[in-house]
């Protein structure tokens, strides 16, 4: 399991093609853009940096380059973030209900979060979408940044659910956070 951000190569490294048609023999010998020449990592080699410190790791699942979830993906992760005694100290989070969902039947993480886009939140609603949260059991729903304002906060809170921000990436929408009392944001 690699740690990468999209689900193509060709934005974030000097390769091409969807990450998941690569092994990592070939992976390992791509440079991250504008990182002065290193290399994505492993996860067991970002639980190595993360393990020996008090940080709280926070660990999107990523579907396919087509957003259908990789099979057994999310029993793989738990697994070895289980196996690293890690596992109560991260948080998962996922675009898709389905794999945010799936997390607790293979093992207890701090928390798992679904994050919602902003399309979903305006096709059906911030009613409908604290619903389906709460059908699924999950406990915080992530909002972008820009979608959340008091009113929301207040609902998601008032449906017994945990709300945090992301792509909070300037100081103006990182002090909105804090002044929203968001429980977390991501940046």
């Amino acid at each position: 399991l690699v740690v990468i951000h999209d689900a193509t190569l060709d934005r974030t490294t000097d390769g091409t093609g969807a990450v998941c048609r690569h092994d990592w023999a070939d992976l390992c010998r791509l440079t991250l853009k504008g990182s002065g020449g290193q290399r994505m990592l492993l996860l067991e080699e970002v639980i190595e940096i993360f393990r020996p410190t008090r940080i709280k790791l926070r660990l999107e699942i990523k579907a396919g380059p087509d957003r259908i979830p990789y099979p057994g993906h999310v029993a793989r992760i738990v697994t070895i973030l289980a196996a690293w005694g890690i596992l109560e100290r991260t948080a998962l989070t996922s675009f898709q209900l389905g794999t945010v969902a799936e997390v607790p039947r293979h093992g207890v993480p701090m928390s798992h979060v679904w994050l919602v886009t902003p399309d979903l939140q305006t096709d059906i609603g911030l009613e409908a979408v604290i619903g389906l949260a709460r059908a699924h059991g999950v406990p915080m729903l992530g909002l972008r940044g820009n979608r959340l304002d008091e009113a929301a906060v207040a609902r998601v809170r008032g449906a017994g659910l945990g709300i945090g921000g992301w792509a909070c990436n300037d100081a103006s929408p990182i002090a909105r956070m804090f002044d929203l009392g968001v429980d977390v944001f991501t940046t």
